[in-house]
């Protein structure tokens, strides 16, 4: 059965998603919005990115969303139905990270499609991982530091995204999709962190 939590939860990460999935950069002098798994795309191709450090940095940063959303899933499915659900999910969120089949032909040591096939491979195992075995003891926690990277990395990525579209040249304005993902995360870590707070006053009474 589903409660009021799960409800809320599954309605905020609904919400992150959609927000991924929206503008985080509107271009000025171009009709072209880009969301976030598009911003990564461009943000692979500036000639900074392949020296940054850690490499790809910006793609990275940006990318961890659907990592984190993933994860987030699995913490989160408790009955049959939930983790059958939630199994399906994670794997189309796998496969829309996967990077182009060439990489798999004349591509391999392309060091963006390395990235985006490790992080497709990391939502993949961990969520999956999380569904057989759910820690549900360390759940709480473990929501609220996922949660709090997530705010931090969607942030950092626009600002170092931002960074890149100035030094070229391009004049933009902040979209929507920012501030819906991270507006989520901050709901769902409020709403996470009542009821961790709660739960520990009611093991001290007890």
């Amino acid at each position: 059965m589903f409660n009021k939590s799960n409800y809320l939860t599954y309605l905020l990460l609904g919400i992150a998603l959609f927000g991924y999935v929206l503008p985080w950069i509107l271009i000025s002098t171009n009709p072209m919005s880009l969301g976030a798994y598009d911003l990564a795309e461009w943000s692979s191709l500036h000639p900074s990115q392949p020296t940054s450090s850690p490499p790809m940095l910006v793609p990275l940063l940006l990318r961890l969303q659907l990592v984190i959303i993933s994860t987030l899933i699995a913490l989160h499915t408790h009955t049959i139905l939930q983790r059958w659900i939630g199994l399906c999910v994670i794997a189309l969120l796998a496969v829309a990270q996967l990077p182009p089949l060439e990489f798999l032909t004349i591509a391999r040591d392309n060091i963006n499609y390395q990235q985006q096939f490790m992080l497709a491979t990391t939502s993949l195992v961990i969520g999956s991982g999380l569904i057989m075995r759910n820690p549900k003891q360390w759940q709480p926690i473990i929501t609220i530091i996922l949660l709090s990277i997530g705010i931090i990395s969607s942030i950092s990525g626009l600002q170092h995204a931002q960074e890149l579209y100035t030094l070229s040249l391009q004049e933009h304005t902040i979209g929507s999709g920012l501030i819906v993902t991270v507006g989520a995360y901050i709901v769902m870590l409020l709403s996470n962190g009542i009821r961790f707070t709660k739960s520990i006053r009611g093991n001290k009474t007890r």
